[in-house]
């Protein structure tokens, strides 16, 4: 269907729910969160959101973290706190709930979903910054939030427990520590058993992978053991500190060289799809569709629509000020705010506290979060692909070049590449061929491209588009050939001379030589790289230029017809290059 499968999940809850044991004159509902009781409910809600928080963490590597914008540190801070006085601003306003039950909810819309976010952008491709803005905010500001709800809810509840007598600003420094604590203790706890774990599966890692095993399941299992540990020893310091500590774990597990970590990701995937629906479903069972539209519900479908339309816009716009974000990025960024399990789980907590605690039509804060979350995770699947093709925010299609070989062949076309305004990459075993390399400033990257797993998730640039094969070795090139169209798409995998007996890995520079006899002729100067924008009759063509964009061409296909600009790299006899 095309959409967050948040969407499906929250319906399924409603049928299964008191909403559908309603409509279907019921005696109990299929399904009722209320069985399992507020500290079952807590207690699940707490695991399920350390998982689910752990596994976004694992997706903040290096890489990811270097191409962060400025901004996002800003939206984590300033933008934070401005969507918080503004939702509560709006609720106390709209809504028929205290002050203080504004507060919580101002500080449980803090949160977007990278649940909801990632389907989108990943649909969607957006450019670097902007994809790199929404992602990450999503991952990191779903723990802030998460912590930063909790500890209000529970200063809330003890102010109120003090009576008006009890308000008073030591009453308050108190509350306010009480978040200062769960943050500090979660997030050294989980930095320390991250870093534990990191080195144990960097060590287990290199091991298995001397001994010829991937090692993974081994992996996954100490990444679960490590994560829960740190969940569960901060839980018991602070509750919900385990929330932070989840999250430093899994940033630093990330920022960990360990091959390993993409099968590592998609197991926390599954486990983190499994909870999702989990939650969903029971939480959306709580809701009773037909007791909101017998009140004036108009009041959270306007809460929520503000909030998308109006807090929103000042959160992006006040965090990315100055910032190297286009203004075309920050509209994207300032209508894009899909809310999800997160704000969902706590708000349903919050709904169940509040009321215990003698705070008047605190359930509203439930219907309240659900309106809002359907509201803007359909906004946000609905416009994303038209706004960002209207805001011209799309990112191109992957067009960087893998060339595996640093020899004076890969070398020289590599840079022939770059000087084009190509994004390329040269990869080899050999460290003093990488190492000329890198002298004349191509980026680099050591070790055996057959290694998939770390082709993958270190040597491969985020945009790789296209991958040239020049080993000189016809087994390793096709090898290498395969896995590039199994990456990038047929004919995306080019190898020296020959061509894959299934077709989609082609050759390349067919000039019946071996790599032996391309370099001696470029060593004696019988033959050159070269670029031009007028290719000679005698000129083998390997790539084409255009706008940035590049295109390999395989052997045999000739000069493609280009538009005019068109810059072409190949390899010509010395006369020849000498002349272009």
């Amino acid at each position: 269907a095309r959409v967050p499968a948040i969407l499906p999940l929250l319906l399924t809850g409603l049928i299964l729910g008191k909403s559908g044991a309603n409509l279907m004159a019921l005696e109990k509902p299929l399904i009722d969160a209320g069985t399992l009781g507020p500290g079952g409910l807590s207690g699940l809600v707490t695991v399920a959101i350390s998982i689910l928080i752990f596994e976004g963490a694992l997706h903040l590597d290096r890489r990811m973290l270097r191409t962060t914008p400025k901004a996002t540190w800003r939206i984590l801070t300033i933008g934070a706190l401005v969507t918080w006085a503004g939702a509560t601003l709006l609720a106390a306003w709209l809504l028929p709930i205290s002050i203080e039950a504004a507060i919580v909810l101002g500080a449980i819309v803090i949160v977007t979903g990278p649940t909801v976010i990632q389907p989108i952008i990943r649909r969607v491709r957006l450019t670097t910054s902007l994809n790199s803005l929404l992602a990450n905010e999503g991952i990191l500001i779903d723990a802030i939030g998460a912590v930063l709800a909790v500890s209000t809810l529970d200063a809330v509840i003890q102010l109120a427990e003090r009576g008006d007598a009890g308000v008073t600003p030591e009453a308050v420094l108190e509350a306010v520590g009480l978040v200062a604590t769960k943050l500090i203790a979660g997030l050294v706890i989980g930095m320390l058993f991250g870093s534990v774990t990191a080195t144990v599966m960097r060590r287990i890692s290199a091991a298995e992978r001397r001994e010829g095993n991937t090692g993974s399941a081994t992996l996954q299992l100490l990444a679960m053991g490590g994560c829960m540990t740190a969940v569960g020893l901060s839980e018991m310091i602070a509750a919900e500190a385990g929330l932070a500590a989840a999250t430093a774990c899994g940033l630093v597990i990330a920022r960990t060289r360990i091959l390993g970590l993409s099968d590592l990701r998609k197991f926390k995937e599954l486990i983190a799809g499994f909870f999702l629906a989990v939650l969903f479903v029971l939480l959306a069972s709580r809701i009773e569709i037909r007791a909101m539209l017998s009140t004036d519900s108009w009041r959270e479908v306007v809460f929520a629509i503000l909030l998308l339309l109006v807090v929103r816009p000042l959160n992006v716009f006040s965090s990315t000020f100055g910032s190297a974000l286009s203004i075309r990025e920050r509209l994207f960024a300032s209508t894009f705010a899909p809310r999800g399990i997160v704000a969902a789980s706590i708000g349903s907590i919050a709904a169940i506290r509040l009321t215990e605690a003698g705070f008047a039509n605190a359930e509203r804060i439930e219907s309240a979060v659900f309106i809002a979350i359907t509201i803007t995770v359909l906004g946000a699947t609905l416009s994303a692909r038209r706004l960002a093709i209207a805001l011209r925010v799309l990112a191109p299609k992957p067009n960087a070049v893998l060339v595996v070989g640093a020899h004076r062949l890969g070398r020289e076309l590599a840079r022939a590449l770059a000087e084009a305004g190509v994004s390329v990459r040269v990869v080899d075993r050999n460290a003093s061929e990488l190492a000329a390399a890198s002298s004349w400033g191509i980026p680099t990257e050591l070790g055996d491209a057959t290694d998939f797993r770390w082709m993958e998730e270190d040597a491969a640039p985020a945009n790789l588009g296209w991958v040239v094969a020049l080993t000189g070795n016809a087994g390793v090139d096709k090898v290498i050939g395969r896995w590039a169209v199994a990456r990038c798409g047929p004919g995306h995998g080019l190898i020296l001379n020959e061509e894959d007996d299934a077709g989609a890995v082609r050759p390349a520079l067919s000039l019946d030589l071996s790599l032996r006899g391309y370099l001696a002729k470029l060593e004696d100067g019988s033959l050159g790289v070269v670029t031009t924008t007028d290719p000679p009759i005698d000129f083998t063509p390997f790539a084409a230029v255009h706008a940035k964009n590049v295109r390999l061409i395989a052997a045999g296909e000739g000069i493609p017809d280009m538009p005019e600009g068109t810059t072409y790299v190949g390899l010509a006899p010395k006369q020849a290059g000498d002349a272009a």
